[in-house]
């Protein structure tokens, strides 16, 4: 391939179907019809001398060269991305960037009501994605400038990541307001004794509530006893309205039950660690002006001082 009559518009087209392994999709996201990024595809398809995507049963799936290709190109399209956008002035109102953020349902329910509510005002041509993945595929996918922010109880993603803590959370414990400790409080006997509902999402903050637990109940001599493992939030609340099981999770996420389902928080009954709630970025985005808008208003929103 000669680099010098290669046309470089056709590795956005190549960046987005990366990101969305559909040809219509891609087209959309950077304004292209389905016919003119079929045609660029096909294009992409001489200059590699390879079928680079096809046909799955999950969309157009890469192929080992495409694979291969991938972070190269979306590195060095998003270096080009943080250069132009130092140089220019961001003007939220007027802006129509599109900010990917990894969180997890926890904290879709906890952020994205009042985030919504404020980028309709200050800038409402804004786009937010949310996308849940766990920590090393998060910290591949911040450095290729796929994912801008993450937000939530995180561990370190090591150097040429930044961190800005912004709130505590603790774990509270779910029940019915049928259940037998509803009305005198739940009991440490009652709690080592009792049936669980075990939410276990694909990343975060569970993963120390697990060992939290772990450790409590081997001090214990006591086996955790789990009637159910779940791997998503929704539903969880009325699956303990109508049984005896115990649920923990953040509060963030047992406030939201309240006034849905007959349930009642109760404390834990006994002492756990507060949750650092944090969001990250990657060094690339540090001094791109509309990166630095959004965590800025983003803080601004959820913060404490």
């Amino acid at each position: 391939m000669n680099l010098n009559t290669f046309d470089l518009n056709l590795l956005l087209v190549f960046d987005a179907l990366i990101r969305t392994h559909n040809v219509t999709a891609a087209g959309e996201s950077i304004g292209l019809s389905q016919s003119a990024t079929s045609n660029a595809l096909n294009r992409l398809r001489d200059a590699f001398n390879d079928p680079l995507f096809v046909r799955g049963s999950d969309g157009m799936a890469p192929t080992p060269l495409a694979e291969e290709l991938a972070p190269t190109v979306q590195s060095a399209l998003s270096e080009l991305r943080a250069v132009i956008d130092e140089k220019r002035a961001f003007d939220p109102a007027t802006s129509q960037r599109t900010y990917r953020i990894l969180m997890s349902d926890v904290g879709q329910i906890n952020f994205l009501p009042r985030l919504t509510a404020i980028l309709r005002v200050r800038a409402p041509q804004i786009s937010l994605e949310t996308v849940e993945m766990p920590t090393r595929q998060a910290q591949v996918a911040m450095a290729s400038g796929y994912v801008e922010l993450a937000v939530g109880y995180l561990e370190d993603f090591g150097p040429n990541f930044h961190r800005q803590n912004l709130f505590l959370d603790d774990w509270v414990c779910v029940i019915s307001q049928k259940h037998p400790s509803a009305k005198d409080g739940l009991s440490e006997d009652q709690y080592l004794n009792g049936a669980h509902l075990s939410y276990n999402p694909a990343g975060g903050s569970h993963v120390l509530l697990d060992q939290i637990l772990e450790r409590f109940f081997e001090a214990k001599k006591i086996r955790r006893r789990v009637a159910i493992r779940v791997a998503h939030s929704t539903g969880l609340s009325s699956v303990v309205a109508d049984s005896d099981l115990i649920l923990t999770v953040p509060r963030a996420l047992a406030t939201s039950y309240l006034g849905y389902a007959r349930v009642t928080l109760m404390p834990l009954p006994f002492p756990a660690p507060q949750m650092e709630i944090v969001q990250v970025w990657h060094d690339r985005f540090q001094r791109d002006s509309g990166h630095r808008w959004f965590r800025r208003t983003f803080a601004e929103l959820f913060r404490q001082a």
